[in-house]
């Protein structure tokens, strides 16, 4: 059974190693935990999206000042951090912290590979809205398809691979067994 210390760890039924601090985090009762068997591991809640691929999340985001060129056009970069917000509200809400991964020092995600196309201009103070979905999920990787829209009218598309590494040795790791299970 896993004792409740900071670090207990203990495999999964797959074989995994994993924390309590992660079963507790994402909300599964850890082996042996409560008259569960070691061998198995029930969720106490389920996530906002049970079934993530294919699934389209939106987040919307406003055109300020500080996004946009001279010209009042948003310069190419700022779509980079509205993609990466709205990827991070995804993650959140299936409740899965980035910030709490790195605190266990369990695993960070870091974009590996990205393809964008600017198909329209976006504009200071325009409303944006950021569709997000989860491409395919690998064991150390995710693939995201990511657009902004304005209204009806595609702005830009990205393709953006997302690794998980371990972040004290920043190679590449599996994706925790809590996370790649949900």
């Amino acid at each position: 059974t896993l004792s409740h210390s900071t670090g207990a760890s203990q495999r999964t039924p797959r074989g995994r190693v994993a924390t309590l601090l992660a079963y507790q985090h994402f909300g599964y009762e850890a082996p042996g935990a409560a008259g569960q068997t070691s061998s198995l591991f029930q969720q106490k809640q389920r996530v906002i999206m049970p079934t993530p691929i294919s699934q389209e999340f939106i987040w919307s985001a406003r055109v300020y000042f500080e996004d946009t060129d001279a010209g009042g056009v948003v310069y190419h970069a700022s779509y980079l951090k509205f993609f990466e917000r709205a990827r991070t509200e995804f993650l959140r809400s299936l409740g899965w912290s980035q910030n709490a991964l790195l605190e266990m020092k369990t695993c960070a995600f870091v974009v590996s590979d990205l393809s964008i196309q600017f198909k329209r201009p976006a504009k200071l103070d325009d409303e944006l809205e950021i569709r997000t979905t989860l491409k395919s999920l690998r064991r150390a990787s995710f693939v995201f398809d990511q657009r902004a829209y304005k209204g009806e009218t595609l702005m830009t598309a990205a393709e953006v691979r997302v690794v998980c590494i371990d972040p004290l040795k920043g190679v590449p790791t599996a994706i925790p067994s809590p996370i790649f299970e949900t």
